[in-house]
């Protein structure tokens, strides 16, 4: 398994991950209304499309502080290459001047827990401290306590709450935070 940026032909592969993974994480903290409309409407295609435009938008510099990491496996074919997670960082909408935030951290169910998440958070905070993001912020859904020990492990510190809405349903976050990323960038070196 490697980390590297992504690229545009990259989005169906991270369609897979991020459709997957988000239904199977967000049962039991969405209510089934919502995960059964967003089965029907978020398909693979509709995701990919969404991807393509975003790393359409960082490739052109639309986007020059965001950046997005895939973490791949060989694939069966010769030179192919498998999606088994993937990570979006941006600067903070929330947090000012100099944070970065991870807005999209996905792994595949089957390949959690192997350090690819870890791995992910790493790369993309030390993206975002060379573009001046020196702290890092990471939201996920109060009642995600998979995520919330996850975070805790990385040393995340809670840092406070924001509301969330999907689909028109509020969803409480709670936001974890490293005040200067060094010592999580350092870990990975």
């Amino acid at each position: 398994m490697h980390i590297r940026p992504a690229r545009i032909d990259d989005a169906l592969g991270m369609a897979h991950v991020i459709v997957d993974a988000f239904l199977l994480a967000n049962e039991g903290i969405m209510p089934e209304e919502a995960l059964q409309r967003r089965r029907q409407e978020w398909t693979y295609d509709v995701s990919a499309r969404a991807w393509e435009k975003t790393l359409r938008e960082i490739d052109e510099g639309s986007a020059p502080d965001s950046c997005i990491y895939v973490a791949v496996e060989q694939g069966d074919g010769e030179g192919s290459e498998e999606i088994v997670g993937l990570a979006y960082g941006i600067p903070s909408a929330a947090g000012g001047k100099g944070v970065g935030e991870v807005d999209v951290l996905y792994v595949r169910t089957d390949r959690q827990g192997q350090g690819i998440g870890r791995a992910l958070v790493q790369v993309t905070a030390a993206h975002l401290a060379r573009q001046g993001m020196s702290t890092l912020h990471i939201a996920t859904p109060e009642n995600s306590l998979a995520s919330r020990r996850f975070y805790e492990a990385l040393g995340g510190q809670l840092s406070g709450t924001r509301d969330d809405y999907d689909d028109g349903i509020l969803i409480p976050l709670v936001v974890y935070a490293w005040p200067d990323t060094q010592a999580l960038i350092a870990e990975r070196r």
